[in-house]
């Protein structure tokens, strides 16, 4: 998970790839859009257990595993801005 701006993102044309990258990327939507309530709780909680709780304890272990979702966001708006 990483911050991306509305602006830069590219909605791609499946159908231009060969059939097996097609059938891939098919199933993996396939995988994906029913889980999708359920990847964005996660992520938004992710998110909010790293960037609040960055101290506790108990999220040590995570914050670890995590970007640095602040840092990121602050070089999206830098870039943004230039």
């Amino acid at each position: 998970m990483i911050p991306v701006h509305d602006s830069l993102i590219t909605l791609v044309d499946i159908s231009t790839f060969d059939q097996a990258y097609q059938d891939l990327l098919n199933a993996e939507l396939a995988y994906i859009r029913p889980k999708s309530i359920e990847i964005t709780w996660n992520a938004k909680r992710v998110y909010h257990l790293t960037t609040t709780y960055k101290s506790d304890l108990a999220n040590e272990v995570l914050v670890s595993r995590c970007y640095d979702f602040k840092l990121l966001e602050n070089l999206l708006t830098q870039y943004l801005n230039r």
